[in-house]
């Protein structure tokens, strides 16, 4: 993939986010932690709103619970639904339930009608950290 990335660059292409997205994600799996961070760091997301829920999830396969709060602090005045499910997942994931709690309590203040998902990855968190009572309480 980097040759390819290389190859483009020498014919005065430069990657956009998509692909940087794609390359930062095959970091991620492949453990590569440092070449991803590198990868997001370059991510121009300024313009591209739609391009925070990917952040959000690979900030925290890396671990890094400051930068999925940064991200999720912009997106937090205004949420989207698909933005609110993988803040959820991704609190989840670091092992910070209250403010998975929070992400799903601005989701409801902010939508009318949940999908199932939203409900879903919520109790998935619970589940995950084996805390059955607070699975109950939502359902």
């Amino acid at each position: 993939m980097e040759k390819i990335v290389e190859t483009m660059k020498d014919d005065g292409l430069e990657p956009d986010f998509a692909i940087k997205d794609l390359l930062a994600k095959h970091d991620i799996s492949s453990a590569l932690k440092v070449k991803a961070e590198n990868l997001l760091k370059e991510m121009n997301v300024k313009k591209n709103r739609w391009a925070y829920h990917s952040l959000i999830s690979m900030y925290a396969a890396l671990g890094k619970s400051n930068e999925v709060e940064r991200i999720w602090k912009i997106c937090e005045s205004i949420p989207r639904p698909l933005e609110c499910l993988v803040a959820i997942e991704a609190w989840g994931k670091l092992n910070k339930i209250e403010e998975a709690e929070a992400v799903f309590d601005t989701l409801l203040t902010a939508w009318s009608k949940l999908s199932s998902k939203h409900c879903s990855a919520l109790l998935g968190v619970y589940a995950n950290h084996k805390l059955s009572d607070k699975g109950k309480n939502l359902v």
